[in-house]
């Protein structure tokens, strides 16, 4: 990458080169934006693979909605928001899609049920 690293908004569906939890290799998925930083972007990885029992942090985009229309996916889909990454933005190799405020409000949900502290009274 070259001069002014790109913008990626908050929202984007992008491919990418993510890590394996492990470190051992990397693969090129759909990533759902959370966070454009200066050089790296915090996302969250969208899986093809679609789970016979779902987390509670998942959350599924399947053929037919809006959601996944906009997110120009190729397969039912699932968004782990438990696998959060901050990831460089070298590894981006485009944007395929966005999210609908749909989708953005289900990961709003998602986020809060899963990385809020329910022990701690504001």
């Amino acid at each position: 990458m070259s001069g002014e690293p790109p913008k990626i908004p908050k929202g984007c569906i992008v491919s990418i080169w993510y890590p394996f939890t492990d470190f051992t290799n990397e693969k090129l998925r759909p990533a759902l934006v959370l966070c454009d930083g200066y050089l790296d972007v915090t996302v969250v990885y969208i899986s093809g693979e679609l789970p016979a029992k779902p987390l509670p942090s998942d959350l599924l985009i399947l053929p037919g909605t809006p959601s996944y229309i906009n997110a120009r996916l190729r397969e039912p889909s699932v968004l782990c928001i438990d696998k959060v990454m901050k990831i460089v933005k070298d590894k981006i190799e485009g944007i395929q899609g966005e999210a609908d405020d749909d989708l953005k409000r289900e990961v709003n949900k998602k986020i809060a049920q899963c990385l809020m502290f329910n022990d701690v009274t504001p």
